[in-house]
């Protein structure tokens, strides 16, 4: 079916897959853990719009970036830095921690 697209253009297709996957299924999941957290709609939607508006303004910059110190090692960065922000909110443990660190990880 994707026999004209090459290795790299398939490996590319499948990880963005699975990252639209990932991403969506992030966004189920943290508003209903939000809601439970006892956060009212309008916090939540806050939440949500800082992290979408952080997200477009990174993926600007970071596109600026990668033109100019490569692709590779950018997307490295970003890795490292998605991880960092997983890892700060997996050990963050007050409700306010939680919701800073939620919003400082989508957007990257």
């Amino acid at each position: 079916m994707l026999a004209w697209l090459s290795l790299d253009g398939r490996k590319l297709l499948v990880t963005r897959v699975l990252r639209t996957f990932a991403y969506g299924y992030l966004a189920v999941v943290l508003g209903v853990y939000l809601d439970q957290l006892g956060m009212m709609p309008v916090q939540v939607g806050l939440i949500f719009s800082a992290a979408i508006g952080g997200s477009a303004l990174m993926t600007i910059f970071w596109s600026l970036v990668a033109d100019r110190y490569g692709r590779r090692k950018t997307v490295a960065t970003m890795a490292l830095l998605m991880a960092v922000g997983g890892l700060l909110f997996a050990i963050t443990r007050t409700r306010t921690g939680r919701s800073s660190w939620c919003m400082r990880s989508s957007a990257s």
